[in-house]
């Protein structure tokens, strides 16, 4: 475990250095990361201005899920999209050899070796938007509230995480779909929405078979006092499910793989 947690110390140094290495490549991916929450705040405030609820949610409410969509889009673009966009086209070119080679996990490899630090300001502009949601809805964290959204905002991250990797299981059956690490990226938007609003076909793909729904409703509908155990329960089997699937397909993928040289 010390070696693991030291690799990861050092791609995260390297991932530092290229980013002050182009530093305006920083700033303005910075900017347009502020920019796209300004806009999904001010879609909510629109949308939330002619009804009163959305889904489930209230105004209040929806800025809360807003806040922890914000925060949890921090593991999707400024890590999960940096390390595995190189994946299929690793496989497909048959570059993965180098990977392989190395005398750690080849996944934990894949999985930290680039990191972007321009959507940290999703943190700050997200902490914001729940402290004011909470605030519309007159309702105060106690410290026990606080560690448990903390703990769930984690098992969403790795969530995030197994269903993302999940998704790129294709790339060791097909050849060149370079581009299949957009799909999850993409979907994502989808879940700062309540699940209610989908129809029941839907909301059963999107809680069960493909859990994004899951990913921020969960850690939202706590906050409000809407999530039973059950829920609670099945959130972290979803968790553990999709990591061991992701790990399972990991493997058999590689008993697939054709290196360059074979």
């Amino acid at each position: 475990m010390i070696k693991y947690f030291s690799l990861f110390k050092k791609f995260l140094a390297v991932s530092w250095m290229l980013a002050m290495e182009y530093r305006s490549d920083f700033f303005i991916y910075t900017a347009i990361d502020i920019v796209w929450t300004i806009l999904d705040v001010v879609f909510f405030s629109v949308l939330l201005s002619n009804t009163q609820v959305i889904g489930d949610w209230n105004y209040g409410q929806a800025l809360v899920a807003l806040g922890i969509f914000r925060i949890l889009s921090i593991s999707v673009w400024s890590w999960l999209y940096s390390s595995f966009s190189q994946l299929p086209r690793l496989i497909s070119e048959g570059r993965l050899d180098f990977y392989l080679t190395k005398p750690v996990d080849s996944q934990f490899l894949i999985s930290v070796s680039r990191f972007s630090f321009s959507g940290l300001a999703s943190f700050v502009s997200g902490t914001f938007i729940i402290i004011a949601g909470l605030n519309r809805l007159g309702q105060h964290l106690s410290v026990w509230q606080l560690f448990a959204v903390i703990w769930l905002g984690l098992v969403a991250t790795v969530l995030i995480y197994a269903v993302y990797f999940f998704s790129l299981f294709p790339s060791f059956f097909a050849e060149r779909i370079n581009n299949i690490q957009h799909v999850f990226s993409n979907i994502y938007d989808a879940t700062k929405y309540p699940p209610q609003i989908y129809s029941p076909f839907w909301s059963r793909i999107l809680t069960s078979v493909f859990p994004l729904a899951l990913m921020i409703s969960v850690p939202a509908d706590f906050l409000f006092g809407r999530a039973s155990w059950q829920l609670l329960f099945w959130f972290h089997l979803l968790t553990l499910a999709f990591l061991f699937a992701g790990r399972y397909l990991w493997l058999a993928g590689l008993r697939r793989y054709s290196s360059a040289s074979s």
